[in-house]
Order: structure tokens, then sequence, then C-alpha cells
């Protein structure tokens, strides 16, 4: 099995995307709670402060960063555009992959 990162952009997210005018996106961890925390992936538009801390990725003409030690399931990391009628606009990232 192969531990490169497959990068996968819905097309609800290149949708978002060409809505915003935007080009390029990051993705890093957003952490949750207090004594038991809580790691989810956080999808920003625009390439990130610190590049150094990212893998680059190029996927159907947009580039994608990733904080580089995020692991995800199947090493697949698949955005989309966040669904449901209390989500906050934007977009999201797959599953974290627990240590």
């Amino acid at each position: 099995m192969s531990d490169t990162l497959q990068v996968v952009l819905e097309d609800s997210a290149k949708t978002y995307l060409k809505k915003h005018k935007a080009d390029t996106l990051t993705v890093d961890i957003e952490l949750f709670g207090g004594c038991i925390v809580i790691t989810e992936a956080d999808v920003k538009l625009g390439p990130p402060d610190n590049p150094h801390l990212f893998e680059m990725y190029e996927v159907d003409g947009y580039t994608v960063y990733v904080f580089r030690t995020v692991k995800f399931e199947q090493n697949l990391l698949r955005i989309y555009k966040k669904k449901g009628l209390l989500a906050k606009k934007g977009l999201e990232a797959g599953r974290i992959k627990v240590l």
C-alpha cells in the first residue's frame, strides 16, 4: 500500500472555489476540547502563512496545501462543500486518521 496521499476535489468544492475566485486552498488542523482533544481538518481559501509546514499538491488546476503531520484514513483526502441545514458555509475535508 502506498503512503502517498491522494487528494480529490469533488465537484461541489470546485464550484465553491470558482464562485469565490480561488485557485488555492489550505488544509490545516483544528484542535477542540480540554481533557479530551478532538482534531478536525480545517479548510481555508488561499495559501498558508507558513508554507514550509505544508505539502503542496496540484489537483485539477488547483493548488492544495496540506499540513505535513496530518494523516487521512486510507491516505485519501476528499474535499467537498459542507452539507446540511445547519452547516456553516465553506469546505470540509475527509477524515483524519486516528493514531
